[in-house]
């Protein structure tokens, strides 16, 4: 069924009038001749404890918007960039900046912890008058009305490759004093699931507040992705549906399970049998493999 249209009672902009022609997050560009097919990929180096500041310069045809909207002279329009974060259900506004000239650059600063899996960036041209002055037939009656709104699609870590990982403060749990990471394998769910499952519905790793300016130090990401690992491994062999699926050729549409089918065709020959037996009896010879792995993958000599 379509969706039913309900008439704001004023023109709207048209969409090509708000072009986006660059964007900035975290100092990393992401150059495109076309951002409204594009969408942000940041999961191979963001992390939520970090702050996320965009910056984006748009070209906005003024002239165009002011004829369309039936709008005066004398108001003004502002643009805005705001997000919501389904996965910690939160919106974050930036201040509104006046469009006076036809390139127009803005920023939005998102605090730490306050994201997770993926954000809707929007921009928002409104306009601002004198409501008490005589408007004209197709313009907007009241201030701050939304003429054009855009949107783009920001990947985080967790949403496709990466896993969710937070810095906590292991003092207070006695059990983890001097631990320098925990991970968490959610088990809790069934097979068809697993099978579409992203590496944010999967895996969470809390690593130690202590040590985090050393976690993008190789030596500190391989014994941590060997863990990783193993757990995985542990979680999928000692499953018999997932067992099956690791042996036979078949595919899945998540990362979780395709990650986790690599590493098992990594560490075990094609066709092996006794895998279950092997598992228990070598997990040192397993592990070493792991880590030999991990250390190409980080290219660590």
């Amino acid at each position: 069924m379509p969706k039913t249209f309900y008439s704001l009672g004023y023109n709207l902009a048209d969409t090509n009038d708000l072009r986006m022609t660059n964007i900035s997050i975290n100092n990393h560009d992401y150059p495109s001749e076309d951002f409204d097919n594009e969408y942000f990929n940041l999961t191979s180096w963001w992390t939520n404890s970090m702050a996320t500041d965009i910056t984006a310069k748009f070209q906005i045809r003024y002239e165009e918007i002011i004829l369309d909207c039936a709008l005066a002279k004398e108001d003004e329009l502002f643009l805005t960039l705001f997000s919501y974060c389904p996965g910690t259900k939160l919106q974050h506004h930036g201040k509104p900046v006046l469009i006076n000239s036809e390139i127009v650059e803005i920023s939005l600063n998102i605090p730490v912890n306050e994201l997770a899996d993926d954000l809707t960036l929007h921009a928002v041209i409104t306009t601002r008058f004198n409501e008490k002055i005589a408007r004209k037939v197709g313009s907007p009656h009241i201030s701050n009305s939304r003429l054009l709104t855009k949107t783009w699609k920001i990947y985080l870590s967790g949403s496709r490759t990466q896993a969710n990982v937070v810095f906590l403060d292991f003092s207070k749990d006695s059990s983890r004093t001097k631990a320098l990471w925990q991970i968490w394998i959610n088990e809790n769910i069934d097979m068809d699931s697993w099978l579409t499952a992203q590496h944010s519905n999967i895996l969470r790793i809390e690593v130690n507040e202590l040590h985090k300016d050393f976690i993008q130090q190789p030596h500190f990401q391989i014994p941590l992705m060997a863990d990783v690992v193993m757990l995985a491994l542990d979680n999928a062999i000692n499953d018999d549906e997932k067992l099956n699926y690791l042996l036979n050729d078949s595919m899945a549409e998540g990362t979780w399970a395709k990650f986790v089918k690599s590493m098992f065709q990594s560490v075990f020959m094609t066709g092996q049998i006794g895998i279950k037996q092997k598992w228990i009896e070598e997990q040192a010879l397993i592990r070493a493999r792991v880590q030999h792995l991990m250390s190409g993958n980080l290219e660590i000599k």
